[in-house]
């Protein structure tokens, strides 16, 4: 048998390779779907729903609300009743009988702003809660579509380690006829266990981010990513005329300040006379049975401390609005970088998908028509779908950043 034959024997013909290499090609596709045969496509919606079950944040800014609305309940609150019984020598030397009723209803202009400041704790917690709904959700929705960013990105990676595993197959079997220097089958075995080694890294980084996602999900179940390719994010606006807004994200300071503004009024409230009022019953020897009322006002004739409060609810209603100011200001700078950079992102799609993507199918396709017709070296041949699949990479990790941004717009700007 000469080396011809070898050769044909060891390697088999050129276009009994191809359907071998396309085979493994197509059994890949799936790898991170057969992990799990209980595993349940997730879709986002069905993320978002059960994060927002299941959020332990979520259901304490709703206690939060609760609790508002029963202190609003409890806004006018008056001093405890005072009953006194008295007996003894009183007023004579025989032993008579003194009973007395007093209660202070307080200032009513002060029970009017502490409801107020009640009503905008309601307002200021549903502010809160809203907020946390919206956080939760973009949370939720980042880690959904990095998840689903990773395991297209693993599914590349495992059909770049096919590649160059079936590459340092044919490296070594070259080696042995002769036909490969120590150096090449060495360089094809270390670039084979680097793509090797950068697959494993992507299987732990895929690990790491779907236990992220089901960390915001609070759920152990099994989960797989949706079948087709990754969408380019929607963003959800209210109305079709509706323009970029940080009303949403600065709700919360805006009702904080409104919050110290009525605190300052609540103060100077308690300078509003209070009211107190009272009855008593009485035994006089030898009169039994002698009843009356009075009626009176209280107020601070040294109101000193009550003016350092009223000074203190100034300072804190000027520490919310500046908080207010400087978090407006900076949404408003955030969601204007956050526009140029999915205008930039957007542009760079645009590239892949009307030229970049094309561009890496038109170099898989002749390379497989120029390997099939002997014209192309195989490990050529392999550095060309590896390049390809870059160009694929690539694009994923643009797709990627476009929609993570356009979460992040959608919560400060909507």
């Amino acid at each position: 048998m000469n080396d011809h034959t070898i050769i044909k024997t060891v390697f088999m013909r050129r276009e009994h390779i191809l359907p071998f290499i396309l085979l493994f090609l197509i059994l890949f596709t799936g790898p991170a779907k057969a992990q799990d045969k209980n595993a349940k496509q997730l879709s986002l919606d069905e993320a978002i729903s059960i994060a927002l079950d299941n959020n332990p944040e979520i259901q304490n800014a709703g206690l939060q609300v609760t609790k508002s609305i029963t202190l609003k309940k409890g806004a006018w609150i008056f001093d405890p009743l005072e009953l006194m019984y008295h007996y003894g020598q009183i007023n004579a030397p025989v032993n008579d009988r003194y009973i007395e009723i007093n209660q202070n209803f307080g200032s009513l202009l002060t029970h009017i702003q502490q409801r107020s400041m009640a009503k905008k704790q309601v307002e200021a917690s549903l502010a809160e809660l809203e907020i946390s709904k919206r956080s939760l959700t973009a949370q939720v929705e980042s880690a959904y579509f990095f998840w689903w960013y990773m395991h297209e990105k693993l599914l590349l990676g495992k059909e770049e380690t096919l590649i160059y595993d079936d590459m340092k197959r044919i490296a070594d079997l070259r080696y042995q006829l002769g036909e490969f220097s120590d150096l090449e089958k060495m360089m094809a075995s270390a670039r084979s266990a680097e793509i090797e080694n950068n697959f494993g890294v992507l299987s732990d980084e895929f690990m790491i981010a779907e236990n992220k996602l089901k960390q915001l999900m609070m759920t152990e179940a099994p989960i797989i990513p949706p079948d087709g390719s990754i969408p380019m994010y929607q963003i959800d606006k209210p109305s079709d005329t509706s323009t970029f807004s940080n009303a949403i994200v600065t709700e919360f300071y805006k009702k904080s300040a409104e919050l110290s503004s009525v605190a300052i009024k609540s103060e100077r409230a308690r300078f509003f006379p209070e009211l107190n009022a009272g009855f008593f019953y009485q035994d006089m020897y030898p009169l039994k049975g002698l009843t009356g009322w009075h009626f009176g006002f209280s107020f601070p004739l040294l109101a000193f401390n009550q003016a350092s409060k009223i000074k203190a609810a100034r300072i804190e209603e000027e520490i919310a609005l500046n908080q207010l100011e400087q978090m407006a200001f900076s949404t408003d700078k955030t969601i204007e970088n956050l526009i140029a950079e999915l205008t930039k992102y957007f542009r760079q799609l645009q590239y892949y998908n009307e030229y970049a993507l094309k561009q890496a199918d038109e170099i898989i396709r002749n390379a497989r028509l120029q390997f099939e017709k002997e014209n192309m070296e195989y490990m050529e041949y392999v550095q060309s779908l590896s390049m390809a699949l870059s160009i694929k990479v690539q694009y994923l990790e643009t797709l990627n950043n476009y929609n993570q941004t356009a979460i992040q717009l959608e919560f400060y700007a909507y």
